[in-house]
This record gives structure tokens, sequence and C-alpha cells, in this order.
């Protein structure tokens, strides 16, 4: 029987609360041994709600930890870069969240320091693990819609007016690096192409800080001349996500495929000009779960994670390339930065 892997959760958040700690408590292959919060308390609160055996109001220690193998960094953006260069530093495995990183500079340097060391990086880019997208992207490979054309993406959410979401933009606030990064790497993931150019318009409402978006929608030209329209924002409460790729011989279209909503279950059907079929329903399993157990067997050798350290500095250079056009009103190269990690 496999050894399971120890991990430490670096950072008390809400994502780790609600999905991530829960996938490891209940995965096959991992357990909770560990986690650091710069506040103690809210760490010790968290360590009784998951049965966790330490707490630490500082990374050091739980880092010395032998039992430690693994870390998820759940902290705000700001914190990722320095605590995973700390992790690679100890020889700790790393699934970080997503965005990997504020800059690409930055994220460059994360996977080089794992590479170095020796360790796994992984992205946290959950959606990678739906059945619904699994099943587009295996559409596509096979070529049964021909080839892609064009392609759309809406990924509706809502965020308080006082989150620092909004509010805080030296963590990195805005809805391209909390949403459209996930929509960027769904299509990414779903193409299987790498994008090469970008356009995009953005919009702020009052509660934005200074220069930072709330809605944004940017168009991609990826290699093979696919332009795919993606669309993020954080004014939707009520909106309903689709991801649909429009190919020579057919279409796919993914209806509330980009999250899971109880009142509406995920749906992939493929039309064509003489029939529209079903092709995938989105299931109960956890896609949180999936990503942990990859991780493990990623770890094991057997096998990649889910999404790569790659695959998330891929994801930052789309949204870096979207901002950088609704800020100047061009079009703009996307950057080649991970191909090499690749």
């Amino acid at each position: 029987m496999q050894q399971r892997i120890g991990w430490g959760l670096i950072g008390a958040s809400n994502i780790a609360r609600m999905r991530v700690a829960g996938a490891i408590r209940d995965s096959a292959g991992g357990r909770l041994v560990a986690i650091a919060s710069h506040d103690l308390e809210l760490a010790q609160t968290f360590a009784r709600e998951f049965n966790i055996p330490r707490a630490h109001g500082a990374l050091e220690p739980l880092l010395a930890d032998p039992q430690v193998a693994a870390v998820y960094v759940s902290s705000t953006n700001q914190h990722h870069c320095a605590q995973v260069l700390a992790a690679a530093a100890a020889g700790r495995h790393v699934l970080c969240e997503k965005p990997l990183a504020l800059t690409l500079e930055a994220a460059l340097t994360m996977a080089s320091a794992c590479r170095e060391a020796g360790v796994l990086l992984a992205t946290n880019h959950h959606l990678r693990n739906a059945v619904t997208l699994r099943a587009m992207q295996a559409e596509i490979a096979r070529g049964t819609i021909g080839t892609p054309l064009t392609a759309f993406a809406s990924q509706p959410a809502w965020v308080a007016d006082s989150d620092w979401r909004r509010t805080n933009p030296a963590a990195g606030a805005g809805v391209c690096f909390d949403v459209l990064v996930h929509t960027a790497d769904a299509m990414r993931f779903v193409l299987g192409r790498e994008p090469v150019e970008a356009c995009a318009l953005g919009a702020s409402s009052p509660a934005m800080a200074e220069g930072i978006y709330d809605v944004i929608a940017a168009t991609y030209r990826f290699e093979g001349g696919t332009l795919a329209q993606l669309q993020a924002d954080f004014r939707s409460p009520h909106g309903r996500s689709r991801l649909e790729i429009r190919g020579t011989e057919g279409a796919l279209v993914g209806t509330d495929v980009l999250g899971k909503n109880p009142a509406h279950r995920g749906r992939v059907v493929r039309r064509t000009k003489s029939r529209e079929e079903e092709v995938a329903l989105e299931s109960d399993e956890s896609r949180y779960l999936r990503g942990i157990e990859l991780f493990h067997a990623a770890v094991r050798g057997e096998g990649r994670p889910a999404c790569s350290g790659a695959d998330g500095i891929r994801s930052l250079a789309m949204i870096l390339a979207a901002e950088q056009a609704a800020a100047s009103g061009r079009t703009c190269s996307v950057s080649r930065a991970g191909l090499e990690f690749l």
C-alpha cells in the first residue's frame, strides 16, 4: 500500500476551507498534517475544523515539519512567489492557487526553483477536472467538429463591493486575476492550442480600485487561426456560464460548464447540420478531489498533474496580455513564457 502524502496548508483561505482541505482529507493518497497562517488564531480554528494536528502562525515551522511532503498555497496572490520559493528550497512539492504570481517574471522564477529542487509545481485550475470540459477537449482532439474556427466563453460571477478582489491592487485585485484566468485556462485546455495575440475592452464600476477592471471582454487569436472571445465579470449574480467551440464540421456547446450550480447541471452537446447529440453531463464527483489524486500520482512519478506550473504560467500570460490590450486599446502579443517548461 502506498504511503499517504502529508500536506501542509499555507493560508487559511475560503477556497482551502470550502474545497481543497476536504478534498485532501477525503483522498486515498493524502493526509492533512499542518497549517500555517499569518493569523495564528485563524490557523488554529481551521485546524480544529479539519482535525489537523499542527497549526502555526508562520511558514518556517510548517516547512521544517518532516511529515509535510507537499504544500497547498492559497494565500493572497502577492504572497505566492515567496512562499513557493520557500517550499521549493525546503524540498516540498507545491500545489499553488491561481494565478501563480502577479508577474510572468515571478512565475518563471517559481517554476525554475521547483525544477532545480526536483519538486513538482502544479496550479489549481480545477475546471480541467470537470467531466464536461474533458469531454470537449477529447472531442476536439478527435476532430469530431473539424477544425475549430471560432469559440466563445462566458464566466459570470459576483464579488461584494468590500472584497479585496475589488479594492486591493497590490494583492492582485480585479476580474482578470480572479475569473478570466480560469476562463483562459479552460479555453486553452479545450482547444489544445497556444494563444498568439489578444485585444480587449474592460470596464470598472465605482467599487473597483482605480485602473482595475471588474468586467472584461477579451478576444484571442490561437495558433491555427481560431478566434476565441472570453467574457468575465464580477457583476452577475444571476448569470450562467457557457463555452462554445464552432468548427468546420460542427459545434460543441457547453452550458453551465465553468462552475457548479445545484440548479443547473453542466451539459455539452455536439451539433452538426443534421443532428444534435449529448456528449457529456456533469457528474457529482469533486473536481478538486480528482485534481488532488492526480497530483499524488504525479508525485509518485505516475503521469502529470491536472494543471502543471507551466500551464499556470500560460494562463497568466493570457490575462496579462488582455489587461495590456484593454489599457492600451491595441492588440497585444501573448508572451510565450512557460512553454519551455511544458
